[in-house]
């Protein structure tokens, strides 16, 4: 495997989670709050590390673990199914992987980032074929939910007690030119409806402040999302030409933003 696997958790060692569905074969440490490592370690049979702290000072943590220069790739803990769409006839199908399939998808899309310069790579932020438009996307946001990242030191700004997946995409964003988004990939996860884990902390007045700050830091870059409460969409510039070639030539694909531009991701 070309890089580590980190699953982040909390108050969930007792579900089915994304350790129990990728199966036995495949390796990964799981990171907790420190009093529930012990119950991590002997209801789940992993290597379990306990963190203190925020969500970000965890993921932060899986960073350190792996080691820079090294890849890692950031699973949350409710993963249930993993996947590609398949398009035929110009029409995309949702189609269910093995683990090992999938990480190996994953695998190949280190080499093409690697080669690009480009450190950071996600996957569709939806599981609904009906939302699949390209394999590939250099400018989306990257939803923390399964983030593939080459450590640097770059890290997760830890004053964002929510949505610092945005924060760290925008910021990877203006440090490399692109990001790396698989929207041909994808993973179903169930964040709404799982007890434990950032559910527990988020309120109404915690986001819309994480939100107000956020588009204060990247004016331009963010906006709130007209459709749905709490939310917000990212207006990114268009990636560097040079790694939008780089990837056009990795993957033979074209990569012609759709309207020109700004793009909501």
């Amino acid at each position: 495997m070309k890089y580590k696997i980190g699953i982040v958790s909390a108050g969930r060692a007792g579900t089915d989670g994304t350790w129990g569905k990728m199966g036995d074969g495949v390796e990964a440490t799981i990171f907790v709050p420190p009093e529930e490592r012990e119950e991590y370690q002997t209801r789940t049979g992993r290597e379990a590390v306990g963190v203190k702290g925020t969500l970000c000072d965890t993921r932060n943590a899986i960073f350190e673990w792996a080691g820079r220069g090294n890849w890692v790739l950031m699973l949350d803990d409710d993963i249930q199914k993993v996947g590609r769409f398949a398009v035929k006839n110009g029409v995309a199908k949702k189609q269910e992987l093995s683990w090992g399939s999938w990480l190996k998808e994953l695998e190949r899309l280190v080499l093409i980032a690697r080669l690009a310069g480009i450190d950071t790579i996600g996957v569709a932020l939806t599981p609904n074929a009906f939302y699949y438009h390209k394999p590939f996307n250099l400018h989306g946001f990257i939803m923390a939910t399964v983030q593939l990242t080459r450590v640097t030191d770059l890290k997760f700004n830890t004053k964002y007690t929510t949505k610092e997946d945005y924060d760290y995409t925008m910021a990877s964003f203006r440090r490399d030119g692109a990001v790396l988004r698989a929207d041909y990939l994808w993973q179903e996860a169930k964040h709404r409806t799982n007890a434990g884990g950032s559910k527990e902390y988020r309120s109404r007045e915690l986001e819309e402040g994480v939100i107000e700050m956020m588009m204060k830091d990247w004016p331009g870059w963010v906006r709130r999302n007209p459709r749905r409460d709490r939310e917000v969409l990212l207006t990114l510039p268009q990636a560097s030409e040079e790694k939008r070639m780089a990837v056009e030539r990795l993957t033979g694909r074209k990569l012609k933003p759709r309207n020109g531009g700004r793009k909501k991701c």
